[in-house]
């Protein structure tokens, strides 16, 4: 039973996440053939401050929901309270710094758009409960009809708008959008409506957990996106736009398949939180299958970035491709990072989890040097390093947990590594000494099918069990 619900949890949950994405993309791609890389560059200035605002809004609450068994409504409710009181006090602090961040950068536009844009904080509070208990129920084929029809009408007005001329007013007004049409569809079908009441005793419950996790969301958050500010700050705003399309480009598969990691497994693995072995055997085959995917993605999206970003984007966009390359590698650790803080959480192990996230983001400080003195390529490499030694720090205490840590996970998938590895060396010498002079689209479909039919065959040779599932799952679920 419980096998099931998960694989129907995951399911649901890449469609959702998949759907919104590909969305996503596809409307990113169509802003920028319009929109200059500066555009993009001015939301990169003021994507700190908003994300994390972000996560003093959420204050760990949904965590704290997901893990409560059988909360009542007053837990509800008082967490819905809260949310929307610090969504609305979040929003008049952004209101009266704004003049001070534009001051910043020297850009006076940032103070109305940020100003604008965090109105979609205090429509977001507004919903984080009723998120919560869909993810809580399992119930992700809803979340993900919700999400995507939210992401199509807002990307669909924001394309409109930047072909009439609207500039970076595009990119704000999408957001603001995508918040009300969630707002909207998620107060319209979910069963809960919340009511003015509020438990001190609740609250007491929630945040005790909570708290250490809205810390470390707010460390993480400050990691994530402190390079936003160096390169804004110390570069030009069309290298900060160049970054932030190789970044969105690299987050695509890798924050996706952590973000179903972590939002499927965390319910999932909770309900089994005091059966060790259980928890063991579960983590190893969701291990190996997620990390099959990741790996593989990441290697081939690496492969194809360069062709990948003009094709897509123009030619305006190379760099971006250049920095893409590079990048993927520092996200093949992110589905890894997520199944290890789901483990602790579900051991309640948060105060663990905070340190190590203040320990990891103690390594974050070569690399912010690196940036600053020595530019972008550097900084780049030293991604991948420090996010290897973050999954290090994050997956050593599950070997005391659940016996099962750092090196027996780096060894349950050592073969995708070493196959992706080697098929990745072998494409770049072939493309490095032979000079076929195909044009970026030909080039693309013929790196992309080459390195998909050889890992796929590979795979296939060694009669890999972890694709035999997948394959299979899929085609049950189909």
């Amino acid at each position: 039973m419980l096998k099931q619900k998960a694989l129907g949890g995951v399911a649901w949950s890449a469609v959702e996440i998949f759907s919104r994405q590909a969305v996503t993309f596809f409307v990113s791609i169509l802003l920028a053939r319009v929109l200059a890389p500066e555009d993009f560059g001015l939301i990169g200035m003021i994507v700190f401050i908003i994300a994390i605002s972000n996560v003093l809004v959420n204050s760990g609450i949904g965590d704290a929901l997901i893990r409560k068994r059988n909360p009542d409504d007053s837990y509800y409710n008082t967490a819905f309270l809260f949310n929307v009181l610090v969504g609305i006090s979040v929003f008049i602090i952004i209101f009266f710094i704004s003049p001070y961040i534009a001051s910043f950068y020297n850009k006076p536009i940032l103070k109305d758009l940020v100003r604008i844009l965090s109105l979609s904080l205090v429509i977001n509070s507004t919903i984080i409960v009723q998120r919560t208990i869909f993810i809580k129920k399992l119930e992700f084929k809803k979340l993900s009809i919700i999400t995507f029809f939210s992401v199509c009408i807002s990307g669909s007005i924001s394309v409109i708008m930047a072909y009439n001329n609207y500039g970076v007013w595009s990119l704000v007004w999408k957001e603001i959008i995508l918040a009300l049409c969630l707002m909207f569809l998620f107060f319209k079908y979910s069963n809960w409506k919340p009511k003015l009441e509020f438990s001190l005793k609740d609250f007491k419950d929630m945040y005790g957990f909570g708290n250490k996790l809205m810390l470390l969301g707010l460390i993480d958050t400050v990691y994530q996106n402190i390079y936003f500010i160096v390169i804004g700050k110390f570069f030009s705003t069309a290298q900060l736009g160049q970054y932030t399309r190789a970044e969105t480009f690299k987050r695509l598969p890798s924050n996706s398949i952590s973000q179903i990691v972590q939002k499927v497994t965390y319910p999932v693995l909770s309900e089994i939180q005091d059966d060790n072995l259980r928890l063991k055997n579960s983590y190893k085959q969701i291990l190996r299958t997620i990390m099959l995917v990741s790996i593989t993605g990441m290697f081939l999206l690496s492969f194809i970035a360069k062709d990948l970003t003009v094709v897509l984007m123009g030619q305006q966009w190379e760099l971006a491709g250049e920095y893409l390359t590079i990048l993927c590698f520092s996200g093949l650790f992110y589905p890894l990072d997520a199944l290890n803080t789901n483990i602790l959480k579900v051991k309640n192990q948060s105060g663990k989890i905070l340190k190590i996230g203040i320990y990891r983001k103690f390594l974050a400080i070569p690399l912010i040097a690196s940036l600053i003195f020595y530019g972008m390529e550097p900084f780049l490499y030293g991604l991948i390093l420090h996010q290897f030694l973050s999954f290090i720090l994050i997956s050593w205490p599950n070997k005391k947990l659940i016996d099962f840590g750092t090196q027996e996970q780096l060894k349950s998938v050592l073969t995708f590594f070493m196959i992706n590895g080697s098929v990745y060396i072998i494409g770049v010498l072939i493309s490095k000494f032979i000079d076929f002079n195909f044009t970026e689209l030909t080039s693309l479909l013929i790196r992309f099918l080459l390195f998909s039919i050889l890992i796929l065959s590979i795979l296939g040779l060694i009669r890999d069990k972890t694709l035999y599932f997948l394959l299979s799952t899929i085609k049950n679920k189909i």
